[in-house]
């Protein structure tokens, strides 16, 4: 667990010890956006709320008057930014894998696409929603793409990009005519294989309404860790 806990202590700028400690906290998001966004983590008993300097005071007086209820939800994120933010994104299962965790699956038909194949998947692009694409991130292709081929198509591809140098965030997406066949998965554990090999922890983050997304991660090792949300902040409160 003290990787997974130092990812969340570094990506919420937070001490490592307040990760895993019981009760409701709120503290600064000294990042360069944090007038931009505010990120809640529910994870066991623990919830942080991080927010920028400016929003420390109404939120904190918020959670004392009971308005951040557990568990989170939408709705009470709602009444806690109340007047900050029209956009509340989640929640998200939040999940993470060890080399220790990890069961593979068959990769076969899966392999690495070198640089000038990258190309290659425009085709898997214009099949799926565009915004299912922005939400894989295989437009950037981070430390490389692997791709499912049946023929001379790609069906599904997956890569990962370093979040944090020790951190690599999984990222996949399936043509949407070859779904629930395993081609997802399989691409999925070739770029956890190739990211375990080099070390590094394995983030991996969706939806929680994404079932099979959620159980896709779970079947290959992940363990689940806790639920974030990320909160849009108006330009101008109310």
């Amino acid at each position: 667990m003290s990787r997974i806990r130092r990812y969340w202590a570094d990506a919420l700028g937070v001490p490592e010890s307040l990760v895993d400690a019981d009760g409701q906290h709120v503290i600064a998001n000294a990042g360069p956006r944090a007038n931009e966004f505010a990120y809640v983590l529910q994870c066991g008993s623990t919830c942080i709320v991080s927010a920028g300097p400016e929003l420390l005071e109404v939120i904190r007086q918020r959670v004392d008057e009971g308005h951040l209820v557990d568990p989170v939800s939408v709705e009470s994120l709602r009444k806690l930014f109340r007047g900050l933010s029209d956009d509340i994104r989640g929640p998200l299962f939040q999940s993470y894998a060890e080399a220790v965790d990890f069961r593979p699956a068959t990769e076969e038909g899966v392999r690495k696409l070198t640089a000038e194949e990258h190309g290659k998947l425009e085709a898997l692009a214009a099949a799926c929603d565009p915004t299912e694409w922005s939400h894989s991130g295989l437009s950037s292709p981070g430390q490389g793409v692997f791709a499912c081929f049946q023929s001379r198509d790609i069906v599904a591809a997956a890569r990962y990009a370093m979040w944090k140098p020790y951190a690599a965030s999984i990222g996949m997406i399936t043509h949407p005519d070859c779904r629930g066949r395993g081609h997802g998965k399989a691409v999925v554990s070739a770029a956890m294989r190739d990211a375990l090999d080099r070390g590094h922890l394995i983030i991996f983050q969706t939806l929680l309404g994404n079932a099979p997304s959620v159980a896709l991660a779970k079947r290959l090792g992940c363990q689940e860790y806790g639920r974030s949300y990320r909160i849009i902040l108006k330009n101008k409160p109310d």
